[in-house]
């Protein structure tokens, strides 16, 4: 059996396009309900063009789920499904169906604790890959063209290789039109899914209260005695600059925990949105963003859209998130890295995106998590918001966060997160 990693190979591709996932599969749902969606509303579109080229659509699969509740049926004429056992990893719904190939895996195969999903036709092309991390997509025939060549070394059986070498050479990878591209990935964009604020136990928002309550409180002691020794006259100015600095430093962790604090007592309270300027949060928050990257020597450049569109959200919650992010973002790159912050309108939404690209002869601070809320640095000991609570709060606000890392380097050099608000309609 191929020792290959299907993931790895897949995100060396310039076209296949990676989402960090905060739970497990969640874009995985997100991605099939976006393709039967799309597809219904293609086939309407397009019905003669489809009726053209009948029985050559193909889809391959390791989700039995997709089998069992007839996702395939629906809409593809040749469906293989790689699994290690017919009799025990099917569904009790599943019947089997003529079009439908079996092939079977080891159990030490490649694909476990992962689902991934191409679907080919005369008129375009899809590739879905999905683990506890991340998510992959692509509707370019090159990253599937190597799935394809992966996946065809898992097959033992030469009957079954010829067979889909024959079907496959009946249907072609094409590269879509633009209005594929385009309708497809709008389509995942304003795919809507009720989601809640996830609520850890009592005893993880006590905890968290307690540390905020414990960490405040000494800090704005100690900045309040700063402040005095400021005053003095008689303080040498290399001694008035590490003053400085440490009360820099206590401001910026009491409104993290400012942040933090805030943010635990939400599921208690209702979130009200209202027409909100961006311009004058973004205004309001440059010079506070600027210094915090000033003192850890980072190249912040800001390109503010004159005249945006009014959004709808929650002002004083998208100032906390976005302060929050901009922390993220200077405490986890190394000096001399840079962080960009651009604009756009993106049909009914204003983009904001914060990329960075850190100095490749340092090393990156990693966050990981501890429970569901918060993320820490090791080497550091900074806490900030978990990005899953971070994703949730903007959706709350009426807003999308979306985090990858940069796509024109090989190796993992910075972050981009990209946030989605909702422009008011007139």
């Amino acid at each position: 059996m191929p020792n290959l990693n299907l993931g790895e190979v897949l995100e060396e591709n310039q076209f296949v396009e990676k989402i960090y996932q905060t739970s497990g599969q969640e874009y995985w749902s997100k991605a099939i309900a976006t393709l039967s969606q799309f597809f219904a509303e293609y086939s309407l579109n397009y019905l003669d063009s489809l009726n053209k080229f009948a029985n050559t659509n193909i889809l391959l699969t390791n989700s039995p789920q997709l089998i069992s509740n007839n996702f395939s049926e629906s809409f593809s004429d040749q469906t293989w499904l790689f699994t290690t056992s017919q009799s025990f990893l099917l569904p009790s719904t599943f019947s089997s169906m003529p079009m439908t190939h079996i092939v079977k895996l080891d159990h030490t195969n490649a694909f476990t604790n992962k689902l991934f999903l191409i679907f080919i036709s005369q008129e375009f092309v899809t590739l879905f890959f999905s683990d506890d991390h991340k998510f992959l997509f692509s509707l370019h025939p090159e990253p599937i063209s190597i799935a394809l060549l992966s996946l065809k070394q898992f097959i033992t059986d030469q009957e079954q290789l010829t067979l889909l070498n024959q079907n496959l050479a009946h249907c072609p990878l094409v590269v879509p039109s633009y209005k594929v591209f385009s309708k497809f990935a709008l389509a995942l964009l304003i795919q809507s899914f009720p989601q809640e604020l996830p609520i850890p136990e009592v005893r993880e928002i006590d905890t968290i209260k307690a540390i905020a309550h414990e960490v405040k409180t000494p800090l704005t002691t100690i900045k309040t005695l700063l402040q005095l020794l400021l005053r003095r006259e008689d303080l040498t100015q290399p001694v008035r600059n590490r003053i400085e600095k440490i009360n820099f430093e206590c401001q910026d962790q009491i409104d993290r925990f400012n942040l933090i604090f805030e943010i635990v007592q939400l599921h208690k309270q209702i979130v009200l949105t209202d027409s909100t300027d961006l311009a004058e949060i973004l205004e309001n928050n440059i010079d506070t963003w600027q210094k915090q990257a000033q003192r850890r020597q980072l190249n912040l450049k800001i390109d503010i859209i004159k005249s945006l569109p009014l959004i709808i959200t929650n002002k004083q919650l998208l100032s906390q998130l976005l302060n929050g992010l901009i922390d993220r973002l200077t405490r986890s790159l190394p000096a001399h890295s840079k962080i960009n912050i651009s604009m756009a309108i993106a049909g009914k939404y204003i983009k904001l995106q914060f990329q960075s690209e850190a100095n490749p002869r340092d090393t990156i601070l990693i966050h990981k998590a501890i429970g569901q809320w918060l993320m820490i640095q090791p080497e550091t000991g900074t806490l900030s918001l978990s990005l899953m609570i971070s994703k949730v709060l903007f959706e709350l606000i009426g807003g999308k966060l979306t985090v990858k890392t940069n796509p024109t380097l090989a190796s993992y050099d910075g972050e981009i997160l990209t946030i989605f608000l909702p422009i008011k309609e007139n």
